[in-house]
């Protein structure tokens, strides 16, 4: 199978580093082309009547918080950049593992990392990648940050 759209989420960790060196390391092999998103999710807090409410500051605080992610796509990407690869950049809004696979039709591969967590942390914070993987309409690569 060639792969010449790659998918890579990320969340600017340290895996998601290591997820986009598999991924450039993959499109250079293939030829492939490589779009980085980030998916944000609003925090949403529910009052004591049942209404839910953002966080002090409302639309000003992700507008704000918009930019500045779109900035750290953006150094991401140049910082990454490598030649004969192109390398795309953009930024989603919802629920994080709904909008990677609402996308995923859209792409041969997506390469994400595992954060691996375990036991009662990843019960409560269950698992984006392991959802997508399920769901998913192209193959994941899941790419571990210690192997």
């Amino acid at each position: 199978m060639k792969f010449q759209k790659i998918l890579c989420p990320s969340d600017f960790s340290e895996n998601s580093e290591k997820a986009l060196s598999y991924a450039i390391e993959l499109a250079g092999d293939e030829g492939a082309s490589i779009e980085i998103i980030h998916v944000f999710q609003k925090p949403y807090y529910v009052a004591p009547l049942g209404t839910p409410h953002t966080p002090e500051g409302g639309m000003a605080f992700f507008e704000r918080v918009h930019g500045e992610l779109g900035a750290q796509l953006t150094k991401q990407a140049q910082s990454r950049g490598t030649p004969g690869i192109e390398l795309t950049h953009r930024m989603l809004e919802g629920i994080v593992y709904d909008e990677i696979v609402k996308i995923s039709g859209d792409y041969d591969l997506i390469v994400m990392a595992s954060h691996g967590r375990r036991g009662l942390e990843r019960v409560v914070l269950g698992s984006v990648t392991e959802r997508v993987v399920a769901r998913a309409s192209c193959p994941v690569l899941t790419v571990p940050l210690h192997p």
